[in-house]
């Protein structure tokens, strides 16, 4: 009986690898251009890699490595190995080909998750092609002081003159503004994504997609800038991550500066007052390390702990459950446990924030819709009114609770539907009880003058 010859592998072609140095020890990146896959080897699996160029069976590939190696490597390690490149469809095999053949099948369904939902995207190759030859002097040190300058310009005007900003604010929030409002933010936006992808492709990565969708069935733009993890230079990488929020700030300090310069009337006022807003805060946000936008990459960057959130939560829960191997931990492993440990109280009082107002808001909003609550409040100022207009008038001034109606706090009552009814039914019914009252209290004491002299 003939036995069947050892089957042979070796890796697809036209995979892409990246020597790099994270944290002193040498690693390879393998990027997939059909996927748009990156995976990270370690230097011995590197070696495996090298030797799968070539057809090589199971045997072989042991003798080999070990041979490098100048140690016994034993088979079965080998085939493990093999198993996990199989499924990450980096081997050259039959069954592999015709899964990439369906490849953007496969991707579609990736981006189907209910969270996280992309609607469109498009290849914006000779978009950036032909921006980054025009775009060069924002990558020299020239503009980087002017930016720096601009900055510290918008800080200085934003403090000295932080009481007319807040009241200028305040206009804002218009009906007849929301679509300025949303142009705005849409420029500011897309000029953000694309300061990402035109420093990925000055640093030598490619940038095949840009696009919309849905995270938390909220709308964002997006820019797969992911072919920087094959720089291997880890402040390349961390330039690309910071690129957006750099440019917001750059161009935050340039509006802030036309807005000084401006009358509060004229429209390219208002339009760059919406920029210092929404540039400000979207900065702020994309810059907080606990959430997994720009700040989170530039720390996962930094640290060079690729899956910083993945590994930092089960680093916790293993020392949690005492199923640490180690109570000396690495540095890596500090920084995991420090960082799940924040991302679990941000998490948490975010959360219950959230819940919070939401709660107090439906509930404020329905009672006084029905009807109930305020009826409550009206029938306790009734009976009780000379007292509660008495404490309205003293902390309020003149006009007791129409006045409180007016700057929008009402005892604690977010709903100005509630504040407004206090203001114009129940301050006018109270007030006119008082006057009887005092009209009464005269007649009793002109009767008893009267008695007197008698």
């Amino acid at each position: 009986m003939q036995e069947n010859p050892p089957q042979n592998y070796r890796l697809r072609p036209g995979l892409e690898f990246s020597p790099q140095q994270h944290q002193g020890k040498s690693f390879v990146v393998v990027k997939d251009p059909v996927t748009a896959r990156y995976f990270r080897f370690t230097e011995t699996q590197a070696l495996i890699l090298e030797s799968l160029r070539d057809p090589i069976d199971a045997a072989s590939l042991a003798g080999r490595v070990s041979e490098k190696l100048g140690g016994q490597v034993p088979l079965k390690a080998i085939e493990g190995f093999l198993n996990s490149l199989e499924e990450k469809w980096l081997l050259d095999t039959p069954e592999i080909l015709e899964k990439l053949l369906s490849v953007e099948s496969h991707k579609l369904q990736d981006g189907s998750s209910i969270l996280y939902r992309k609607i469109a995207s498009f290849n914006p190759e000779k978009i950036f092609d032909w921006l980054l030859p025009r775009t060069r002097w924002a990558f020299t040190p020239a503009f980087h002081i002017f930016g720096a300058l601009l900055i510290l310009t918008g800080l200085t005007m934003s403090w000295l003159h932080r009481a007319e900003f807040a009241g200028a604010v305040q206009s804002l929030f218009s009906l007849h503004s929301l679509f300025v409002l949303w142009l705005v933010v849409f420029c500011v936006t897309t000029m953000h994504e694309f300061s990402h992808g035109l420093t990925c492709c000055h640093f030598g990565g490619n940038v095949k997609e840009v696009g919309f969708m849905l995270i938390y069935f909220q709308p964002a733009f997006y820019c797969d800038v992911s072919d920087s993890w094959m720089f291997p230079s880890k402040r390349d990488r961390m330039w690309v991550t910071f690129a957006g929020g750099y440019f917001q700030l750059i161009f935050w300090g340039l509006c802030t500066i036309i807005w000084r310069l401006t009358d509060p009337d004229t429209v390219i006022n208002q339009i760059v007052l919406i920029v210092i807003v929404f540039a400000g805060l979207q900065t702020l946000v994309n810059f907080n390390p606990l959430i997994k936008l720009d700040g989170y990459y530039m720390l996962s960057d930094y640290l060079e702990i690729p899956n910083l959130r993945t590994k930092a939560m089960v680093s916790l829960w293993e020392w949690v459950s005492r199923k640490h191997s180690s109570r000396q931990f690495w540095k890596e492993d500090r920084a995991q446990l420090v960082y799940g440990a924040a991302s679990i109280v941000f998490s948490t009082t975010l959360l219950i924030y959230v819940y919070s107002a939401l709660y107090n808001w439906a509930t404020t909003r329905y009672f006084c819709r029905t009807g109930r609550f305020c009826d409550v409040f009206n029938l306790h100022f009734e009976t009780h009114g000379d007292g509660i207009h008495g404490r309205i008038a003293r902390g309020s001034g003149s006009g007791g609770i129409s006045k409180i109606s007016q700057s929008g706090n009402c005892f604690g009552s977010g709903s100005d539907r509630f504040c407004r009814a206090l203001g114009t039914e129940d301050s006018g019914g109270i007030q006119d009880r008082r006057a009887e009252r005092t009209d009464g209290s005269k007649r009793d004491r002109r009767r008893d003058h009267r008695n007197a002299r008698a």
